[in-house]
């Protein structure tokens, strides 16, 4: 039996994704099958046209009496959750050729940087969502396939109706064409919004603490349980600087502590939990609403979160007994000035810094002596059946006392 029937595969980008190999079938082909999307990339094809709509068991009778070069255009790879399965049982190997393009769930999961191999990967194309909620419920990173009636804000809603929330959710728009757009929210802001209708959803769980931290706090938490900027890993002190920072700033319950350029907030929530009262200043609005996230999900009550500019915001701020400068925004000397004059008497300041030139900067123009602690740390990484060590960036501890 003669190999006339080629299934191609191809990105939302149209011929541009399309590989040599896959461009000699097209110029070849004497019948053309596919979507209007998929047709309309090639207008000046002399091949006849036959569309797939709602008419697929007709079609796929047209193509299984077809003697002709037939070429059936799909979506990224017609072998994942796509029609070279169905075709392959309804027509037999024989007689097709798959050449596959990039599926669009492998390139949501790249948008997201995020690796697949262990992930649930779900079909909601013309298909409920309910045979698989309990699966969503176990795992940690989710791919689904949407359509127009199961779209991401249905699909949340659901999942929400059953008791899933912990899920940072991506919706992966026009993958691979100009319009491309990738859109991270939680999983809950997700019903009642629209999307186009071209998209891939991606659901990465959230580490919840009070899960992850069976029975009382202990000091220095893990940075993964952490809300943080994604995909891309966020303003946090590191856990091992953290205990360090924390542990120069002497807090005792009841002190005022002011974190200054607080990032996710991590150096506010361990102060508040050591019964300290903290002001949390940051700049950034995405880091901001970061924050508070995390003091939701701590259940910390005595942190109060400023967005806005130091020394500028301090005005208003009673003096504090610790200091914490995690970012300055530049204006370094200003805020260090502000802190000596607001500190009460045995109160600490201590700064994070991460560059040599910030750190000769403080030193020459700052009429204030600091201590100052290189913090190295290396934490192991699995390789193989071994372990390597790999190095976080080293920063420089620096503490000093008001007598």
């Amino acid at each position: 039996m003669n190999q006339n029937i080629y299934i191609v595969g191809m990105g939302d980008n149209g011929i541009e994704s399309l590989g040599h190999e896959a461009l000699q079938i097209l110029a070849a082909a004497e019948v053309l099958v596919g979507g209007d999307r998929h047709l309309a990339c090639f207008p000046a094809s002399p091949a006849e046209k036959m569309t797939v709509q709602n008419n697929l068991k007709a079609v796929t009778e047209k193509i299984r009496s077809e003697k002709r070069r037939v070429v059936i255009l799909a979506s990224g790879d017609p072998l994942f959750y796509g029609i070279a399965a169905y075709l392959l049982k309804q027509i037999g190997a024989a007689r097709l050729k798959i050449i596959p393009n990039i599926s669009s769930m492998q390139l949501a999961f790249a948008r997201v940087k995020t690796a697949w191999h262990d992930a649930l990967l779900i079909s909601c194309h013309a298909k409920p969502l309910g045979p698989h909620i309990q699966k969503v419920r176990a795992a940690r990173k989710v791919g689904m396939f949407t359509d127009q009636s199961n779209t991401p804000a249905e699909i949340a809603k659901q999942l929400l109706a059953a008791g899933i929330s912990d899920f940072r959710a991506f919706v992966c728009e026009n993958l691979g064409g100009k319009t491309e757009k990738i859109i991270e929210a939680d999983l809950k802001d997700l019903p009642g919004r629209t999307f186009a209708p071209l998209n891939v959803l991606i659901l990465i769980k959230e580490a919840r603490p009070v899960e992850l931290l069976k029975g009382p706090w202990s000091f220095g938490m893990p940075d993964h349980i952490f809300h943080q900027r994604r995909p891309l890993k966020g303003l946090i002190t590191k856990s091992e600087v953290r205990v360090i920072s924390l542990s120069k700033m002497q807090i005792r319950p009841g002190d005022i502590v002011w974190d200054i350029g607080a990032g996710s907030g991590s150096v506010s929530i361990e102060a508040a939990l050591l019964g300290a009262k903290v002001w949390a200043i940051e700049k950034n609005a995405a880091e901001i609403g970061i924050i508070q996230k995390n003091i939701r999900q701590f259940g910390v009550k005595k942190i109060t979160v400023i967005h806005g500019f130091a020394p500028d915001v301090l005005l208003d701020l009673p003096d504090p007994d610790a200091v914490f400068i995690g970012g300055s925004a530049g204006k370094m000397q200003e805020i260090i000035q502000s802190c000596r004059l607001r500190l009460k008497a045995k109160g600490r300041l201590v700064i994070n810094v991460a560059t040599l030139e910030n750190l000769a900067t403080i030193n020459t123009q700052s009429e204030t002596v600091f201590e100052t602690t290189l913090v190295q740390i290396s934490r192991s990484r699995p390789i193989l059946n071994l372990n390597r060590l790999e190095a976080l960036n080293p920063v420089f501890v620096l503490s000093w006392e008001k007598k």
